[in-house]
């Protein structure tokens, strides 16, 4: 018997092929090519969306918010160019842009109902809850449920063989999790939320551990004041716990605490070498204020505003492979597209924050754990990675779009916003 019946493929609608290829960019990621092929088939699916609307897409509030994000972190990199120390670099990154763009409106036409961005709520929180478990099933027997061993060093990668991405994305999608779990009551929430910690602790990637401190207190908030204090223990115990499991993390924070000074070494040691890689971006954006380096092209600069001779991040130098971004997304952006680039992506981000604090009560819940997620990947006091690459730009693009989708949607009972709004009360006037 056939799980999938060829009618119900024969007549699913825009909205379901759209839903379901917006679940895979996070569902696929730990597989060969990760999010690339859906938002391709995303991008295909917005043009032709384009197409057949055309201006009345611009009805929707969301469709018009969207665009301005859009063109606030487009413009600048197809400003620097020509500017750019690496031209094809820039140039690929600007033409790459505009079919996220086209993905965006798909993804902005198939969560316009409530119902559907529930449906993704739901089977993206089912994604991330596997994955923790894998992951813990990995730390405890050596390989997780595919047969994947720990790395070398003994960190929990997951299903992510290869590199770490798995700490990143449970840290930053776990308000999605959490808006899973948390009508089945708190408790459900703070067990997996626990999981999800020692998982994220356990691989040794110390971004993650901000994010995931920042999603702990969006948690803390949504409890009920009867969980709040039981949550507060379990934050205090869990630090312990994992001490004492885990060598990696014992080793991590003892090289954090081996700075003997606060002075631009000590800190520098702290950071694994991060304000290093801060103080010749700055040099970067001193020198090309207006345009910056271009956009994607910090690696081929970075030999030429690195005058420490110790500076282990060289072409040559001690640590393999060099550094292709600044380990901190403002950084990078003022860096690559220089002071309008990093005033643009500022302004995105104000802008964003602030449609969501003026939206009401009904909008702000729904948008939640998709805004919420969208603050952990973009809190300005964090590192992060490179904003414009394939396995992640997609993931911030879906959170983006599902925000604005949730927050420009129509109030309970039908009555929409907007243009669609004032004609529809202009034709119950006539």
């Amino acid at each position: 018997m056939s799980i999938v019946s060829w009618p119900a493929v024969k007549n699913a609608s825009f909205e379901h092929w759209a839903r379901l290829l917006a679940l895979l960019i996070v569902a696929w990621s730990p597989f060969p090519g990760g999010p690339r092929m859906p938002s391709l088939l995303l991008a295909a699916m917005g043009a032709w969306l384009l197409w057949r609307r055309r201006a009345a897409l611009w009805e929707s509030l969301a469709v018009r918010r969207f665009a301005l994000i859009f063109a606030l972190l487009w413009v600048p990199v197809l400003w620097s160019v020509p500017f750019s120390v690496d031209i094809r670099k820039s140039a690929q990154i600007a033409a790459a842009l505009p079919l996220f763009g086209l993905a965006g409106l798909a993804l902005l036409h198939a969560l316009r109902d409530a119902g559907h961005r529930q449906w993704l709520v739901k089977w993206l929180g089912v994604v991330l809850l596997l994955w923790a478990f894998d992951g813990l099933v990995q730390y405890l027997f050596g390989r997780d449920l595919l047969g994947i061993p720990l790395t070398a060093d003994g960190r929990v990668q997951g299903m992510f063989e290869g590199n770490l991405h798995l700490a990143l994305l449970l840290s930053v999608l776990a308000p999605l999790a959490l808006a899973l779990l948390l009508p089945l009551g708190p408790s459900w929430a703070l067990a997996a939320f626990a999981v999800v910690a020692a998982v994220v602790a356990l691989s040794g990637v110390r971004m993650s551990y901000v994010m995931l401190a920042i999603a702990a207190v969006g948690l803390f908030l949504r409890l009920p004041r009867g969980y709040r204090w039981p949550a507060v223990a379990l934050a205090a115990l869990l630090p312990v716990v994992l001490w004492s499991a885990s060598p990696l993390l014992q080793e991590r924070v003892t090289w954090i605490l081996s700075a003997r000074s606060l002075d631009f070494q000590g800190i520098d040691t702290m950071l694994s070498g991060r304000l290093t890689i801060w103080e010749s971006a700055a040099r970067m954006l001193a020198d090309r204020p207006l345009t910056g380096v271009g956009a994607g092209a910090f690696a081929a600069a970075y030999d030429s505003y690195s005058t420490r001779p110790d500076d282990m991040f060289r072409t040559g130098g001690a640590y393999a492979g060099g550094v292709y971004h600044a380990h901190q997304l403002y950084v990078s952006v003022g860096a690559e597209s220089g002071v309008a680039g990093l005033a643009a992506v500022l302004l995105a981000w104000f802008l964003g924050l602030r449609w969501y604090l003026g939206a009401d009560a009904a909008r702000r819940a729904a948008a939640w754990p998709f805004a919420f997620s969208l603050f952990i990947a973009t809190f300005p006091v964090n590192s992060q990675p490179v904003m414009y690459t394939l396995w992640w730009f997609p993931v911030l693009l879906l959170l983006l779009s599902a925000t604005l989708a949730a927050l420009g949607a129509g109030r309970p009972g039908g009555q929409t916003n907007g243009v669609a709004a004032a004609r529809a009360a202009r034709s119950k006037e006539q």
